[in-house]
This record gives C-alpha cells, sequence and structure tokens, in this order.
C-alpha cells in the first residue's frame, strides 16, 4: 500500500498544469474576443452616426433652398463621417476622391432607379467602408430583422454604410487567426417627400440634455403651450435638437429624462394635454418634431395625456437658420455691433447734443429734449419723465435705470446704442444696461411725443403687418441685462445685447464635440454648419420681465408682406426684419409675474434657458417665434403662439430620419 502511494504521488501537480494550460488557452481567447466585441460596438457607433449624416442630406435637409433628397451628398457626408470620427480610416480619401467617388449617385432622389442599387466603396489601411444607395427591400433582412418593416418606407429612401475593421489578435496568432474581422451596417430612413421649409413657433436647441421643452403651466384655467396653425395647410409646429441622452434632469417632474415632458392639464381647465401643436385640419396634424426620436433617445412623454401629438423624428434645426439670415452675407449683426461699440466709446462727433452733469438726472432743458443726436454722457442716465421729442439717435456711455413713475421717451428714434454697466463695473446692484423699475416705463418709437404715452405697439404696424409706419429702432447693448418690472414698450425694434465692450462680433458656438467645457458626444453632430450650444462665461445680457406688473408691448421691424431676400435685408435696407431680440448669453432669461405680454418678431436666445412663470395668460397673439435652448413654462399661465411663416425663420420639417437597420 504504501508503494501505491508512493506512485500517485505528483499526479496533482500533472493534472493541474495540464488545466492551467487549457484555462490560459481560454482567458487569452477571452481576450481576444473581447477585443472583437469592443470594436463592434465602436464600428457600429460610428456607422450609426454616419448613416444619421447621410439622412440629413438624403432628406434635403441639407439644401438650404429648396429640398431636394441628394444620395450623392449624403454619400460624400457618410464618408466625412468616417474620416472625421474614425482615426484608424488613414490615409483618408482627399475631398475631391470623395466626391468624385459619391458622384456614381444620383443627385437627386427623383432621379433613383430602385432596382438599381450602386455601392461606393472606399479602403484605408485594414478599414473598408461601402455606402449602398438605394437599398433594396431583399436587402433588408439583417440579424434580429425579418423583411421590411412598417417604417422602413421605399427603397430610393433607404441607404446603408457599411465599415468592415481589422484588428491584429493578441493570442489567437498561435492557431493561425492572426487578425480578427468586424462589421457593423447602418441603414437610414429619410423620406424627402415630405421635407418640407414651414415655421416652427418653438425651436429648442439643447442637444443632448432633458427637459428642453416642458410646462407645470395651465392652472385651473390655462392651456399651458398651445401652439397653433400657420394656415389651413401647415399645422402648429414645435422643434427640439436634442437627442435625449443625458439625464438627469433638475426637478422631480421630468427625473426620467424626457426631451419634451406635458403632463395632464387640471381637470377644472378641461383636463388634455399641456402641450399642444394644433392641427391644420383632420387629416393634417401639427408636429413636436424631436431628435431623439431619430436616434433613440427619449423623446417626450406623455401622449396624449401630456401632449396632444407623440413625437416624430425631426432633423437638427440648430442656430444656423438665423446666423444664415441676420449675419450671413450682409453681417448685419457684426456691423451693429461695430457700430454701436464705436458710438458708446467715442466722443461724439459735432452736431451731436450732449447731456451730462446734473442733467443725469432727468432736469434737461428744453432744447435739448428737441435734439436729433443726443449723446448721454452719464455713468448711469436717471430720466425723470423726459420726452426726446426728436431724438433719431440716442445714445449712452453708461447705463439707463428709469425709476418708479418715471418716463423715458424716444417717439422717433431709429438707433439707441447703450454701452450698459460696464462703464461702472458689472457688479453688486449695477448689472444691468436698461432697467425699469415698477410703475416705470420706457417707450421707444410709439410716435406719440406726449405723455403718459397711450399709443400701443399693436397700432404702429409695419407695411408689412398691413400699416404704415415705416421708421423701425436697433435698440443695442454692450454689456448687462434688460430688466423689466414696469413697461417696455418697445414698437418696429430689434434688441441686440451683447456680454462686452470688445469692438468685434463673436458667435458664441461649439462647432466640434469632445471640447472642454461643454464636451458633447459625436450624437449631438457640432460642427460649423450645425453649430451646438455654447456655456458662456456672460450671465447678464439676458432679458427678465418680472414683478407683479412686469409687461411687455414689443413689435419686431415689419417692413415687408413676403419673407425677405438678402438684398432686402442689407444694412442700409431692412437689415433686422422680424428680429425682435439677440443675445448669446448662456443666462437664463424670463418673463415672470401677473403681467401680460405681447410680442411679435423673432427672439433670439441659442444659448440660454427661457421661463415663462405666473399667473396670467402669456399670449403672443402677433406671431413670434423662439429659438431658445431650453423653454420652462409654470406656474397657472399659458403661452399660446401664432407665427406668421412671412415674418418668421423658416426650418426643414422632416417627416421621417431615422435609423431602421
Amino acid at each position: 500500500m504504501r508503494r501505491r502511494q508512493s506512485g500517485d504521488r505528483g499526479a496533482v501537480l500533472v493534472l493541474f498544469s495540464l488545466s492551467l494550460v487549457a484555462l490560459v488557452t481560454v482567458v487569452c481567447f477571452a481576450v481576444d474576443l473581447g477585443q472583437a466585441r469592443f470594436s463592434k460596438r465602436n464600428a457600429q457607433s460610428v456607422a450609426d452616426l454616419a448613416a444619421l449624416d447621410a439622412g440629413y442630406q438624403l432628406s434635403g435637409r441639407g439644401d438650404v433652398g429648396s429640398p431636394v433628397g441628394a444620395p450623392d451628398k449624403a454619400c460624400v457626408a457618410a464618408v466625412q463621417s468616417i474620416v472625421r470620427n474614425v482615426r484608424r480610416f488613414r490615409p483618408a480619401p482627399s475631398e475631391a476622391t470623395i466626391t468624385a467617388s459619391c458622384n456614381a449617385l444620383p443627385a437627386s432622389m427623383a432621379s433613383c432607379v430602385p432596382t438599381v442599387p450602386r455601392s461606393v466603396n472606399f479602403r484605408a489601411g485594414e478599414l473598408e467602408l461601402t455606402v449602398r444607395y438605394p437599398v433594396p427591400t431583399t436587402e433588408l433582412n439583417t440579424e434580429g430583422f425579418a423583411g421590411p418593416g412598417v417604417n422602413d418606407g421605399s427603397e430610393c429612401e433607404r441607404m446603408r454604410v457599411g465599415l468592415v475593421t481589422s484588428d491584429e489578435t493578441a493570442f489567437a496568432s498561435v492557431i493561425g487567426a492572426d487578425r480578427i474581422r468586424t462589421t457593423a451596417s447602418a441603414t437610414v430612413r429619410a423620406n424627402a417627400s415630405s421635407n418640407d421649409r414651414a415655421t416652427a413657433a418653438l425651436l429648442l436647441l439643447e442637444r443632448v440634455g432633458c427637459g428642453v421643452l416642458q410646462t407645470s403651466g395651465g392652472g385651473s384655467s390655462g392651456s399651458g403651450v398651445y401652439v397653433q396653425r400657420s394656415s389651413s395647410t401647415v399645422g402648429g409646429i414645435i422643434s427640439a435638437d436634442s437627442a435625449g441622452l443625458q439625464p438627469p434632469c433638475s426637478g422631480n417632474t421630468n427625473a426620467s429624462g424626457w426631451v419634451v415632458f406635458g403632463t395632464a392639464l387640471p381637470s377644472g381647465g378641461g383636463g388634455g394635454p399641456s402641450i399642444t401643436a394644433e392641427a391644420a385640419s383632420p387629416t393634417i396634424p401639427g408636429k413636436i418634431l424631436v431628435y431623439a426620436a431619430a436616434v433613440g433617445g427619449r423623446a417626450g412623454y406623455t401622449a396624449p395625456a401630456g401632449l396632444n401629438v407623440a413625437p416624430t423624428p425631426g432633423p437638427i434645426a440648430s442656430r444656423q437658420v438665423s446666423d444664415d439670415k441676420y449675419n450671413g452675407v450682409n453681417a448685419q449683426v457684426a456691423t451693429l455691433h461695430a457700430d454701436a461699440n464705436a458710438a458708446t466709446a467715442n466722443v461724439p462727433a459735432t452736431g451731436w447734443t450732449v447731456v451730462s452733469g446734473s442733467e443725469c438726472s432727468g432736469s434737461i432743458v428744453a432744447a435739448k429734449l428737441a435734439a436729433a443726436k443726443v449723446f448721454v454722457d452719464c455713468p448711469t442716465f436717471a430720466p425723470a419723465s423726459n420726452v426726446f421729442s426728436s431724438a433719431t439717435d440716442f445714445v449712452v456711455r453708461g447705463n439707463i435705470d428709469i425709476k418708479s413713475n418715471k418716463t423715458l421717451s424716444l417717439p422717433v428714434v431709429r438707433r439707441v446704442y447703450v454701452r450698459g454697466c460696464i462703464v461702472g463695473g458689472c457688479a453688486g446692484n449695477n448689472t444691468f444696461a436698461v432697467k425699469i423699475a415698477n410703475g416705470g416705463t420706457l417707450l421707444a418709437n410709439t410716435g406719440q411725443t406726449a405723455l403718459p404715452g397711450t399709443v400701443t405697439c399693436a397700432s404702429r404696424k409695419g407695411p408689412g403687418a398691413g400699416g404704415t409706419t415705416t421708421n423701425t429702432t436697433r435698440f443695442a447693448a454692450m454689456s448687462g441685462g434688460f430688466s423689466v418690472s414696469g413697461l417696455a414698450r418697445l414698437c418696429q425694434t430689434s434688441l441686440y445685447l451683447t456680454d462686452g465692450a470688445g469692438a468685434s462680433y463673436t458667435r458664441k458656438a461649439v462647432t466640434a464635440g469632445g471640447v472642454s467645457p461643454e464636451q458633447y458626444p459625436p450624437i449631438a453632430r457640432c460642427s460649423s454648419t450645425l453649430p451646438c450650444p455654447k456655456n458662456s462665461a456672460d450671465p447678464l445680457s439676458t432679458i427678465s420681465f418680472n414683478g407683479g406688473a412686469g409687461a411687455a408691448d414689443w413689435t419686431a421691424p415689419n417692413q415687408l408682406s413676403t419673407s425677405p431676400t438678402p438684398a432686402e435685408m442689407a444694412y442700409g435696407g431692412n437689415p433686422f426684419e422680424d428680429l425682435a431680440l439677440w443675445t448669446e448669453s448662456s443666462g437664463a432669461s424670463d418673463i415672470k409675474g401677473q403681467g401680460t405680454n405681447s410680442t411679435q418678431g423673432v427672439f433670439f436666445l441659442p444659448n440660454a434657458p427661457f421661463t415663462f412663470q405666473g399667473q396670467g395668460t402669456q399670449v403672443q397673439p402677433l406671431n413670434a417665434q423662439f429659438l431658445t435652448r431650453t423653454m420652462d413654462v409654470s406656474g397657472q399661465g399659458s403661452l399660446v403662439m401664432r407665427p406668421n411663416p412671412d415674418d418668421s425663420l423658416k426650418t426643414a420639417t422632416v417627416g421621417s430620419i431615422a435609423l431602421i437597420r
């Protein structure tokens, strides 16, 4: 027995050694398989993004004129997306090579032949890229899918992006497997036939977050957010740029991360949704377009209890549509910035009437009140119910502080330039360009020289609105906010707020993902033509209508009865047609309190959250349009909007851009 026991010695070690070899072999292969899975996920992510970029052009959204689905441009967009996002795709093909290769595809979706699919192929190193168009129904069978689905559309609405990668193995080479190939494929459907240039009353520009539009408003008698139809053929439209992929949200009403969030109204107000895009007719519904619906984010909640229509896939509108109109070939905003900076920073030329010294408190002689060009040389100008009856140009070196029961009236003014709080240092209580206390009044371009000033902006219609008023006003403030607890009546007026007294205008936008501090992910698609919101360091250049009596009576210049051409918007013509507000601050703006507000025009706040709050109805009956980062309607008020397409920015309303495979 002892001899038998002695003969078994070392057997466990042999078995353990053999098992260890097998175990290590399995672990080594697991490492290679893990790398393969990682490569697969990464390849799928960039293929998805490239397909969405292709869909942008395939839908016609990339055409700033008449929207036309362009497969050749969609191919170029897909390849460029891969070049941008896959560093291993090197050497990258030149722009000329990409364009020449993609020209094999039709220039218009209308020229597509469903039975003749074509593939455009590129190879860089160990990577292979294929763009295929159109995608026949017979090719829709993919892993997890069997044949076409109800949302897959027709052959010519589909484009496929395929990416094959090859990675060196770490251990599998021992059995002759030196490389592992992984494949990824993404098919996008873009329905160009439903593409139209229409007017969205709300363009919400946040790119990744949730709570882009949310409401707890409506109270017992209100309706929350109600976007009326533009015509009998175009319903109300709300458009949100967010991919809806980055909660958490603030507050408890939207903790799940919905991009558009509305709850049912109380039964006392008739119940129903608190966010409504009105239908044009029984067969033409309104639209709530959300980019998240195209890319798998959390689009909206809840329909029909909170939203009257379910969100549908929409394109990214971005701020570019406003940049093109107001700071494009005519550089209107940049020119206004330079003019206002020069006027407020320099001693006025001969011919100007100067208000200074003791006159800064409003004790001004009659002759100066009748001057055409007035330069207010005061760190702070506090008017005492002053009417500058003939002033066409009104320049203030500091800021304007209108106290309770005081009025500043500029009935025929064409240019108001205010240096703002930077003159005295923007800190403490001195953070404003214009401040109107409860009971105070600012009247601009009312045409009425006698106080108290009862003429409303509704009676100061421009020719484009069926009136006769040809006088328009450019109001620029170089530093500080526009704060109203009293009444601001701004007729046929464009207000421009900037965050400092620099000599040159700078667009505050993010054009590349992954850049601090915003660090947008690729899905946000930040680019020079689709810029993302920027978190600026300026919290001051905002508007605020607050307190119990804060009220706005505000109309944008409206001199033309149709949408203006670039020639008509030259700086010497109607440069700010339809524009009410332009500010690039990321500080929060708001309209709060009990006041009733009437506004007309385009309100452009691309980086800022905007809040409507209070008991009163914030009705915008004169066709207002808001381009803002986010909007929150709270309290018991209602926001009712009805934009006129001829007086608003038009964007593409793509019926369907979505990944289907």
